[in-house]
């Protein structure tokens, strides 16, 4: 077999490199698609994490609300029924409010390919406020625990 002259011998090298650069750019594409993929699983996952959490929050408070109602039959303390069971109602009423807004914003995504980039953006910055208002529902729920905590502590605990 014969060697091949030095032009057909750079001549070979470039096409060498062509075909590796081609077979690095069908990796890198497909990379890229594998990673858009998971960026877009991500963001459902977010989503569904935060159902979760508003789920557990609906739990706790809804329990709180029985709690309440239960300590105040066995206490016979009307006054406490009404101050106590205000911000368990309320909180009640605001993490409907958060799953509404969510609800809307799942519908609006739905048609994302269809919106232009300044509504894709105002959906962005809806979705940081939900994640905003489903933080300040973990709170407003610890206050709430606190606040069946003090209820308990109140009806529950002899004079000194």
């Amino acid at each position: 077999m014969q060697l091949a002259n030095p032009a057909q011998q750079k001549k070979f090298a470039e096409i060498f490199r062509q075909v590796q650069l081609d077979k690095e750019s069908e990796k890198a594409e497909h990379l890229y698609k594998q990673m858009e993929q998971m960026e877009l699983e991500s963001i459902k996952k977010v989503g569904d994490y935060f159902d979760r959490i508003h789920d557990k929050l609906y739990t706790l408070n809804n329990i709180i609300i029985a709690g309440l109602l239960v300590l105040f039959t066995l206490n016979n303390e009307e006054f406490f029924i009404f101050w106590f069971l205000i911000p368990p109602v309320f909180n009640l009423l605001y993490l409907a409010y958060i799953d509404y807004r969510m609800m809307q914003l799942n519908r609006k995504w739905a048609k994302a390919t269809e919106l232009e980039p300044d509504e894709i953006h105002k959906l962005q910055e809806t979705v940081d406020n939900n994640n905003l208002h489903s933080l300040i529902s973990v709170f407003i729920t610890v206050l709430v625990l606190g606040a069946f905590a003090a209820a308990f502590i109140m009806l529950y605990t002899p004079p000194v």
